[in-house]
């Protein structure tokens, strides 16, 4: 098994003699003497007999991470790799262990920036943030052991529901330069001290619920010093465009520490002219507070280049006009009254969880409504602010669930209510209404069990096996009632 392990970093690198560290451990890659020049690379998995092959411009998925703990990776290696050179690494993280799919998201910009891509497969948001951590730290040792990273250039990225842990990675693992995180917010910037040194990047849409918080978030990062820039949108359409110009300001930040040639400087001015395309068409597109927000950090970033003058005078033009003036002064206005909407929320929930008091259903219901009226209207504040609250709401009900279930005893009238509501404010949640149901006809509530399997079928669940093998449903399932709604539905 020893020498498997010790076969694959040996075929693998054909890097310089020296040392990694990742995580407080120290690691030492292997010498080669000849270089490999394939099209495919071929290791021996740890603990396996056959060769894997490592196809560049390609993802290669279920990649030992070692001979003694089931855990693999997926990666991607751009087609011009070397294994002679070092290489710059991102370290994607999904946290329901979907390695090979959060790789994929980044392969085309990972190859036309020559960059290694890794997506561990241990990570789930059902375990410790600890042993998350360790997962992640292990592909790290790994990895390290495997390829000559550049040490300069390791990031952690992650996107949505992900963001947070990855936010977590430079307090717990050194030697992470910067981290980006996609349509999530950041877990709790009061854990970085001094030390945590990196260059954090969040993109996230205006109409995301963590989004006056981010706002809040940038004040604490910019009072701890850590180098930070926010690129937001009004949509998502425009996530794209801003990983570019953030992973662009990744490399902008370590060309200008390493020292810049007459070729890095042309290719600094090509990524500004980008980064500034896009502050102009949001611009056009009556966007000016958004306009405003990414030349800011245009300024930060590019400044050790170029002189920013030009830029800094559109800035001042763009805050002088009647259109950003009126734009900041809704955006306020929704924060104001989003700030208390929000107050309400908490309240409520509090009193009717500890008072199990189900009646308050349709007060739910008619708050989740007026939600969803606002984020049809087609005033951009108020259509911003009816997502971001109908957000919120999803993930207050979503961290009492968890706070309940973690609880012993378990508080099962306290948690239906919770799922009750949770369906309320998304109804194509087929797992949650199992769970209603298989909980109802568990105490004989099966006049419950109809009404929530009703609206099971109506929002389009088709899964009639799944109901079948339904847990604690047996006595439930014979009722004339369930096999006359089961027809009903099958037939239409």
């Amino acid at each position: 098994m020893q020498y498997l392990s010790f076969l694959a970093g040996f075929l693998i690198v054909g890097c310089k003699h020296r040392y990694l560290k990742f995580g407080g451990y120290i690691t030492k890659p292997f010498r080669m003497r000849h270089i490999f020049t394939f099209i495919a690379i071929f290791v021996f998995a740890a603990g396996m007999g056959q060769p894997i092959s490592l196809k560049k411009g390609g993802i290669s998925d279920g990649l030992p991470v070692s001979d003694t703990i089931a855990e693999t990776f997926a990666l991607f290696l751009p087609k011009a790799f070397e294994p002679k050179q070092k290489w710059p690494a991102i370290f994607v993280l999904d946290d329901k262990g979907r390695g090979k799919q959060a790789v994929g998201m980044l392969t085309s910009r990972a190859e036309a920036r020559g960059i290694v891509v890794i997506g561990p497969n241990a990570l789930h948001d059902s375990v410790s943030v600890s042993k998350n951590i360790l997962a992640l730290d292990r592909v790290f040792k790994r990895t390290a052991n495997l390829f000559s990273l550049d040490l300069e250039r390791i990031y952690v990225m992650a996107f949505d529901d992900s963001s947070n842990l990855a936010t977590l990675v430079p307090v717990f693992i050194k030697g992470v330069r910067g981290v980006m995180t996609v349509g999530g917010g950041m877990g709790n910037p009061d854990l970085y001290g001094s030390k945590n040194k990196f260059h954090y990047i969040g993109i996230l849409d205006r109409q995301d619920y963590q989004y006056p918080n981010m706002l809040v978030n940038e004040r604490m990062l910019n009072a701890k010093r850590i180098t930070n820039e926010l690129l937001f949108s009004d949509t998502p359409d425009d996530r794209g465009v801003l990983m570019d110009i953030g992973l662009d300001m990744f490399q902008v930040d370590y060309l200008v520490k390493q020292g810049m040639t007459q070729t890095d400087t042309l290719y600094v001015q090509q990524r500004l002219d980008i980064a500034l395309a896009q502050a102009a068409t949001m611009e056009s597109k009556g966007d000016f507070v958004g306009a405003y927000a990414l030349l800011g950090e245009v300024v930060s970033r590019y400044r050790p280049v170029f002189s920013m003058d030009s830029v800094s005078q559109k800035m001042k033009a763009l805050k002088k006009s009647k259109v950003f003036k009126a734009q900041r002064r809704m955006e306020s206005n929704m924060f104001l009254k989003e700030s208390l909407t929000k107050e309400d929320l908490i309240f409520y929930l509090e009193e009717d969880i500890s008072s199990y008091n189900f009646d308050n259903l349709g007060w739910w219901d008619y708050k989740i409504q007026g939600m969803d009226s606002l984020a049809r209207s087609d005033k951009k504040h108020q259509r911003q602010l009816g997502k971001r609250l109908k957000g919120y709401t999803k993930a207050l009900f979503n961290e009492n669930i968890r706070l309940l279930e973690e609880e012993k005893p378990l508080d099962e009238e306290a948690l239906v209510l919770l799922h009750m509501l949770k369906v309320l404010a998304d109804p194509k949640d087929y797992d949650t209404y199992l769970k209603i149901i298989a909980n109802s006809a568990k105490v004989e509530e099966h006049e419950t069990a109809l009404f929530y399997l009703e609206e099971l079928l109506i929002n389009g669940f088709t899964d009639y096996d799944r109901l079948d093998s339904l847990p604690d449903t047996g006595l439930f399932r014979i009722k004339k009632e369930y096999r006359e709604l089961l027809s009903k539905y099958k037939s239409e």
